[in-house]
């Protein structure tokens, strides 16, 4: 039997703390406009990253994880999201993964995946905050 969690990837304009790392020497925020967003979601399926899941960016590729939607919120389709989205702004990346793993599944049901973070290597703009 199949389960799915559903939930946005990435949202426009929403502070994302990041630790100090090798650009940047302090904690900061990262934020991620429409356009930027639109242009991560199209890369990410040009390069078929769709079904590429691992856990907490630890690299190791798990099995039985399925991407099953993935679309930007717009006016028409925000109709058809369930009310606790509805408050997303227009933009965001919103994504669906049917899941088969049992392990994965029960790591959800115990709350030790509570959401989604989409992996890849970003170049710092100039504004940092």
């Amino acid at each position: 039997m199949s389960n799915y969690v559903f939930g946005p990837a990435m949202i426009p304009d929403k502070k994302i703390y990041r630790n100090a790392n090798n650009a940047v020497r302090e904690p900061h925020f990262v934020i991620f406009n429409t356009d930027t967003i639109k242009r991560i979601r199209e890369k990410f399926h040009k390069n078929n990253f769709d079904n590429r899941v691992n856990i907490n960016h630890d690299g190791i590729q798990v099995s039985g994880v399925r991407m099953t939607k993935s679309f930007l919120i717009d006016s028409e389709n925000r109709s058809s999201l369930k009310d606790n989205f509805l408050d997303l702004p227009d933009g965001t990346w919103m994504i669906e993964y049917e899941i088969e793993n049992e392990e994965i599944w029960n790591m959800i049901g115990e709350k030790k995946l509570n959401g989604f973070s989409v992996e890849g290597l970003f170049v710092y703009g100039d504004l940092l905050e």
